[in-house]
């Protein structure tokens, strides 16, 4: 009685977490990883501190992936999310009070299309958008197989202090400006000066500069740099994309279709 069962199966169906905690105060009573149980014993304490309580009593939870574990592709924001969803707090609240971030994982969970996403007088807005690029064979994405810590990448971004107004607002427009593309060598340059801007701010090399500087097109960091995907980008198409990154040792390329939610 008064347990939390957890246990987290991979995309094979295989147990690769387990833990139980105390349904009460949430300690930790068994686990097979100190680490990640004691990130969940602490998102249990503050989603009760922000509901009230969470319900006693003897509660059973299963989490499975449909993709590699090491992939990452929004794990802690889709964790996060589908707690506050089920014990019905603000799951950006719940970011705020353990993880941090600017809560735009958060939208992308709760979201099932394309979005535009900022924060307004410390608040997060977002809008659904129409983005079904007529170049869609020229997009895939590359997994460069260093999963990244995200709020390792956060904390890294933060002690650059407050980006300039400017900044942000060339960003921005750019942002709204790339969405609305159809041209493929636009979309390029702008994903390239996105690129330049953030690696200039955060005083890190590009992807492309230091890794790929012979790929014919563009490379776009997703998540913290370094790791996880990266968005490629081809006039050259899909076939030479797949090719050029299985011979730099890189072996999952997902085309367009297989990433974007249908």
């Amino acid at each position: 009685k008064n347990k939390i069962y957890w246990q987290s199966l991979d995309q094979k169906g295989y147990p690769w977490f387990k833990a139980t905690f105390s349904s009460i105060d949430f300690s930790i009573q068994h686990t097979t990883s100190d680490e990640i149980a004691q990130t969940l014993s602490r998102l249990f304490q503050v989603a009760d501190t922000l509901r009230g309580t969470i319900p006693g009593g003897t509660i059973f939870i299963k989490s499975i992936l449909d993709f590699p574990r090491d992939w990452g592709l929004g794990t802690s924001s889709t964790l996060i999310y589908a707690m506050a969803k089920w014990l019905e707090i603000n799951p950006f609240e719940l970011l705020k009070s353990t993880f941090g971030g600017s809560g735009y994982d958060i939208a992308c969970a709760k979201s099932d299309s394309a979005i535009l996403y900022n924060i307004k007088n410390n608040q997060p807005l977002w809008r659904v958008i129409h983005f079904d690029p007529p170049f869609k064979n020229n997009i895939g994405f590359v997994y460069l197989g260093n999963k990244q810590n995200s709020r390792e990448g956060i904390e890294t971004y933060r002690e650059k202090g407050t980006p300039p107004a400017s900044l942000l607002k060339q960003i921005s427009q750019l942002s709204k400006f790339l969405v609305r593309q159809e041209n493929v060598l636009t979309f390029m340059s702008i994903l390239d000066e996105l690129e330049k801007l953030t690696g200039k701010w955060i005083q890190q090399k590009t992807v492309k500069e230091t890794l790929f500087s012979d790929f014919e097109g563009s490379i776009k960091s997703l998540g913290a740099w370094g790791g996880d995907f990266m968005m490629v980008v081809s006039t050259r198409g899909s076939a030479y994309m797949r090719t050029y990154f299985l011979e730099k040792g890189l072996t999952v390329y997902l085309a367009y279709e297989e990433m974007v939610l249908s």
